[in-house]
């Protein structure tokens, strides 16, 4: 058996969240704000954490910067059942101001820190080898594959050609479609109360490589997903939403 039922490798971030925000900001010398709130982020940080939550033995890799703000992550991090490979590296730790406003749209102020510093050899390979699933992530956006000049279906098409046996796509507020085991789906997202969608795929992601390493089949995994993803953009924060497996279940069955 393996050490971990996951790997998560990528962007960690501090995240300074401010909702509530209007289009006027940028147009005052001063703003009052009625809630801020420090809290972790990015991509394969969120994704730890919501494993942890759920109860995979999970591990998470990458960097953090010979700073204060190092300390915080990593002490933030320690709150958690999971365990760290965190290379630490002379620059400062990314930090994100993520201004939300009355639409619930997210606007980023973002500086990359130690994420940009992080190498192929600063990775443990024992512990990838040690981890029965390894999630990636940070990459930049490429559109010509995200959806935005094609379909989930053509999509999943090239992917099979390049020999991705099983193929589940993220569709936000749209649910996920799920290409695997010789079957086509989509599912939808489950009815929900948007607050913040920061952190949602990165939950969905988290959730569904959870099921999955719990044993479930692609598709009941891509719903569990979908129902963590509906719970998380009801509060504030990246990773702040899901506490234990039993809550997402509940969501599943309509409670």
């Amino acid at each position: 058996m393996k050490r971990f039922d996951v790997l998560t490798i990528g962007l960690q971030v501090i995240d300074l969240m401010i909702p509530g925000m209007d289009g006027h900001i940028l147009d005052r010398e001063m703003t009052l704000l009625d809630h801020a709130e420090l809290t972790l982020g990015g991509d394969a940080l969120n994704q730890a954490i919501v494993l942890s939550q759920l109860g995979a033995r999970t591990a998470l890799m990458g960097a953090a910067g010979v700073d204060r703000l190092g300390d915080v992550l990593l002490q933030q991090l320690s709150r958690y059942p999971l365990s760290v490979f965190d290379r630490r590296i002379d620059v400062p730790t990314a930090i994100c101001v993520v201004l939300i406003d009355e639409a619930h749209e997210r606007h980023f102020l973002f500086q990359s820190g130690q994420n940009l510093a992080l190498r192929y050899e600063d990775l443990d390979e024992a512990v990838i080898r040690d981890s029965a699933f390894v999630s990636v992530g940070g990459a930049m956006a490429l559109p010509e594959l995200d959806g935005e000049t094609g379909s989930p279906e053509k999509m999943a098409q090239a992917l099979h050609k390049m020999g991705a046996a099983n193929c589940v796509i993220k569709l936000g507020a749209q649910g996920c479609y799920v290409s695997a085991d010789g079957i086509e789906a989509h599912i939808p997202a489950f009815p929900c109360r948007c607050v913040d969608t920061t952190g949602a795929g990165d939950t969905f992601v988290g959730s569904f490589l959870y099921a999955k390493s719990q044993g479930w089949d692609t598709l009941a995994s891509a719903r569990f997903a979908c129902a963590a993803g509906s719970v998380a953009v009801e509060h504030v924060g990246a990773n702040t939403a899901i506490r234990s497996k039993d809550q997402v279940l509940a969501r599943m069955n309509g409670q």
